[in-house]
């Protein structure tokens, strides 16, 4: 179910973590190698642990926390834990996922409380398959669904003061439960779960990744036009990424959910009943691009020099898959920027990069990827234009992962250009 697909892109938090909220780049779950299947519970509960250890640390109203370098993410490591404690209720590990009640709401539209009396009745089921979704599970999918994409509180510190402003209050919260109600309304459970189950046994069985040499990309793109909860779970990471750049004029990369996973048992029965026939695409609805929430870049207080050099760290790994999915990563300034004795950019700025692929390197089996500054972060939400020269790295062909979806021609260029270590010198151009 999409709660699995989920987890995969929120693990990619852990890469980015250390990155303030407001210029983290979008989520890449390419560049993640999941634990195998055996293994996965135990990870899980691993990760649920250090998630709630780290966020212990970083208790504290969010606008105080994100003052921290240590807690700059706090929202999204919240967000993180959320999907991880969903990920738990999936796999059934031992780890406590929430205190729900076992008792239906009354109120039809406190969708807070049918979600926890939702995660009550899911934590009892005890089903370990994928494509077998019951209605509860569909419901629970559907209200996170509508509470990531109309629910925009937990974005925090990507938001300007102005949407902050119009989340609070009681016209604000009133609106946002209206607005999340109104979306959990558009969808039928019951529709949902028939849809899951249709969608797996359509594209495995027009696409049986286990016999072959084409591997799962055929079956997982299938999903992407068929399945409503990766549907939901793409628009998600959609609108995440469209608040995560604000800038005009750069690339959105496409983002894309990881594949269900069915079991052998699962794979066995399906590719032995009759054939699926044929299946329509999902409604338009399900494809429906974010709004663009690009803000305009800010000039300068003066004018900065040519020739200017800009001594920054790698905030994130850039490998050439992140490269072609229109990832963009960032660097911080290690020294305050200052023309004729003013200070125009302090120590620590975020600087958003833009990243290509040039073509193959001279070592055997290399490939040459370029990075550029495009703008630098400022406080409220705005940017600073800045152009610089290209730095040119080249990275080598490494062992593919079995659970990573790679472009074709970029299949097996695993490794990256490591964040937090990396210096990287731009020289401004005029």
């Amino acid at each position: 179910m999409k709660s699995v697909r989920s987890l995969s892109a929120i693990l990619a938090f852990l890469i980015l973590a250390p990155a303030a909220a407001a210029q983290l780049p979008p989520i890449d779950p390419q560049m993640l190698n999941l634990p195998p299947i055996a293994g996965e519970r135990e990870a899980l509960r691993q990760e649920i642990l250090s998630t709630k250890a780290r966020l212990a640390r970083c208790d504290g109203p969010p606008n105080l926390a994100l003052t921290s370098d240590n807690c700059r993410a706090r929202t999204l490591v919240q967000a993180k834990l959320n999907h991880l404690l969903k990920m738990g209720m999936v796999l059934g590990t031992d780890q406590p996922v929430a205190e729900a009640p076992r008792v239906a709401p009354t109120d039809a539209t406190d969708y807070v409380s049918e979600r926890s009396f939702l995660l009550s009745k899911i934590r009892q089921e005890g089903q370990d398959i994928v494509h077998i979704v019951s209605e509860d599970r569909a419901k629970f999918t559907i209200i996170d669904h509508c509470k990531a994409m109309k629910d925009l509180s937990y974005l925090g510190s990507m938001m300007t003061s102005e949407e902050t402003m119009a989340l609070m209050g009681g016209a604000g919260a009133a609106k946002t439960k209206a607005d999340v109600n109104a979306c959990i309304h558009e969808y039928d459970a019951k529709e949902v779960s028939a849809n899951r189950k249709a969608a797996i046994e359509y594209c495995l069985q027009a696409n049986n990744y286990l016999t072959g040499n084409k591997g799962r990309a055929p079956f997982d793109t299938c999903m992407d036009r068929h399945d409503m909860m990766q549907a939901m779970c793409k628009q998600e990471l959609e609108l995440l990424q469209e608040y995560s750049i604000r800038s005009p004029g750069m690339q959105r990369g496409p983002q894309t959910c990881p594949g269900v996973q069915p079991n052998p048992r699962e794979i066995q029965a399906i590719l032995s009943a009759p054939g699926a026939g044929t299946m329509a695409e999902l409604p338009a609805k399900f494809f429906a691009p974010p709004p663009d929430l690009s803000l305009p870049l800010s000039a300068p207080p003066v004018a900065i020099p040519a020739g200017t050099v800009l001594e920054t760290t790698l905030q994130q790994g850039v490998s050439a898959v992140s490269v072609e999915h229109g990832d963009i990563p960032t660097a911080r300034l290690d020294a305050p920027l200052a023309v004729g004795g003013q200070v125009i950019l302090p120590a620590g700025t975020y600087i958003l990069l833009k990243t290509r692929i040039i073509g193959p390197g001279t070592p055997p089996n290399s490939v040459q990827i370029g990075l550029t500054t495009t703008s630098a972060v400022l406080a409220g939400q705005k940017r600073m234009e800045l152009k610089s020269d290209e730095l040119v790295f080249t990275i080598l062909r490494q062992p593919p992962s079995p659970f990573v979806r790679q472009p074709p021609a970029l299949a097996g260029f695993s490794a990256a250009i490591q964040g937090f270590t990396t210096k990287l010198r731009f020289t401004l151009k005029p």
